[in-house]
């Protein structure tokens, strides 16, 4: 979360934040990294869950089909988001 430092923080839409991965976290809870869906609904490293619980500031949209399917459009929301919170 060190990298959380900031005076804004802001996330795409498909994105998630977490100091460890749902695998880890199921493995020394449950001592079963096969929970890790489980450790993922429980951890709430979603960028919805993280507006909700006002641990971020916006939510990026991303393309229907994800960042990686639009690399442009991505990257002109991601750059329209940046401008307008500076």
């Amino acid at each position: 979360m060190g990298i959380g430092v900031g005076d804004r923080l802001l996330m795409l839409e498909h994105s998630v934040y977490t100091v460890a991965t749902p695998e880890a976290c199921a493995a020394i809870l449950w001592k079963d990294a096969k929970k890790s869906d489980k450790a993922a609904v429980a951890l709430k490293i979603t960028s919805k869950d993280l507006k909700e619980l006002n641990i971020i500031d916006q939510i990026v949209p991303e393309p229907s089909r994800g960042a990686q399917a639009d690399l442009i459009k991505a990257g002109a929301n991601l750059k329209a988001a940046i401008c307008a919170n500076l």
